[in-house]
C-alpha cells in the first residue's frame, strides 16, 4: 500500500474507532433491527411515533463506515420533538476500498469504492427501504427526508434527486457527485427535481475540499481518492449550491445571514419549499459539526460553534405540513 493510501486509511480508521458508542434503546423508544433485500437497517422510533405528524428521516453513513456508527455521529434521535420522528439508518452493500476493513459505502454515481464501480443499485434499494419503513411504523406517508455525511451526503443528494418522496436533504461533506460519461465506473444520473437544502461543509476539509477536486487539483487526500476507480471530481461547494439554486428557481443574489457563531457562518437563499442553505465552518475538516471525537484533529477537525444534528431537526421542521401541529 503507497504512503498516500496508507493516510487514507488512517483517516477513516480513525472515523471508525474515535466516534462515541452507538446509540441503543433508551426510555421513549427503541431501537429495531431489521433487513430489506437482504441488507442490514436499523431504525429508531419513538414511542410517540404517529401516522398523522412523524416523519421519516433516513440517514445515511460515511464511506468505510457502517449504520451502527452513524447513530453516534448524527445523534438525531436527541433531537426529535413533538413530530416524533423514525430514524431509518440503512447500510451500504459493499466493503469500503480499503481491504474490508473499515466499513461500507455507497453508490452515489461519482462515489464511493466499492459500490459504485460494482454498480451496486443503492437508488432502488433505498427506495425499497423506505416503502418498508412506511409500511413497517407509524409514519406520515409524505414526509420522507434524506441525511448523510460524506459519502452518505452524496448518496442523499442522488437519492433526493431520484425519489420524489423526498421532501428536503441534509449533508455534511457530502456534495452531489455524478459521474462522468468518459468513466465506465461510475453512474450519471439525471437530477430534475427542486427539493430544499441544508449543507454543512468545513473550509478545511482535505477529503472532500470546499473548493473541489479532480487528480490534479485539490490536496494529497482527495487527489489520491480520485485515483480510486468510479471516482468522480468533486465540484466546488460554491458550485453545487449555485446548482441546487438552479434547480429550486432562486434568483441569484446575496443571501441572507441565518447563523452566525465564531468560525461558523449559515447563509440562506429562498423560501422554505425552495430553500438552500449552506453553513460553513472556518476550521473544520471532514467532521460533523457538533458531534466531535477526542480525535478532531488534522483531517478530522471539528467544531462546536453549530450543532448540525439540532439544526437539521429545525430544517426539517420548516418543512413539514401547516396542518402537522406539533407544538
Amino acid at each position: 500500500m503507497s504512503g498516500s493510501a496508507l493516510l487514507l486509511y488512517a483517516i477513516f480508521l480513525v472515523i471508525s474507532l474515535g466516534s462515541t458508542s452507538p446509540i441503543g434503546s433508551v426510555s421513549g423508544g427503541k431501537l429495531e433491527n431489521y433487513s430489506v433485500a437482504g441488507r442490514d437497517i436499523s431504525a429508531w422510533v419513538p414511542t410517540c411515533a404517529a401516522p398523522d405528524r412523524s416523519p421519516l428521516i433516513v440517514s445515511m453513513h460515511a464511506w468505510a463506515t457502517n449504520a451502527e456508527l452513524q447513530q453516534s455521529v448524527d445523534r438525531l434521535k436527541d433531537y426529535t420533538g413533538k413530530e416524533c420522528a423514525v430514524i431509518m439508518y440503512p447500510q451500504g452493500k459493499r466493503r469500503g476500498y480499503l481491504f474490508g476493513f473499515a466499513g461500507f459505502s455507497w453508490n452515489a454515481g461519482g462515489c464511493c469504492p466499492n459500490e459504485n464501480d460494482d454498480h451496486v443499485d443503492d437508488v432502488s434499494f433505498l427506495k425499497n427501504a423506505i416503502t418498508d419503513g412506511l409500511a413497517r411504523f407509524p409514519i406520515h406517508p409524505e414526509m420522507v427526508f434524506a441525511v448523510g455525511i460524506s459519502n452518505g451526503g452524496m448518496m442523499a443528494n442522488r437519492l433526493a434527486c431520484e425519489d420524489p418522496r423526498i421532501k428536503a436533504l441534509v449533508a455534511v461533506s457530502g456534495p452531489l457527485v455524478n459521474g462522468t460519461t468518459d468513466d465506465t465506473e461510475s453512474e450519471i444520473f439525471r437530477c430534475p427535481r427542486s427539493v430544499p437544502v441544508l449543507h454543512f461543509h468545513g473550509l478545511e476539509d482535505p477529503i472532500v475540499p470546499f473548493t473541489g477536486c479532480n487528480q490534479s487539483y485539490g490536496g494529497l487526500v482527495c487527489r489520491t481518492m480520485q485515483k480510486f476507480p468510479g471516482v468522480a471530481a468533486f465540484p466546488p461547494v460554491d458550485d453545487y449550491i449555485a446548482d441546487w439554486r438552479i434547480r429550486n428557481g432562486v434568483p441569484d443574489g446575496v443571501g441572507n445571514v441565518t447563523f452566525e457563531n465564531q468560525t461558523a457562518l449559515c447563509t440562506s437563499w429562498g423560501e422554505a419549499t425552495s430553500n438552500v442553505t449552506l453553513c460553513t465552518l472556518q476550521n473544520e475538516g471532514h467532521a460533523w459539526p457538533g458531534s466531535c471525537t477526542d480525535i478532531s484533529i488534522g483531517p478530522l477537525k471539528c467544531t462546536y460553534d453549530i450543532d448540525a444534528s439540532y439544526q437539521a431537526m429545525e430544517f426539517i421542521r420548516q418543512q413539514l405540513p401547516a396542518s402537522i401541529d406539533i407544538d
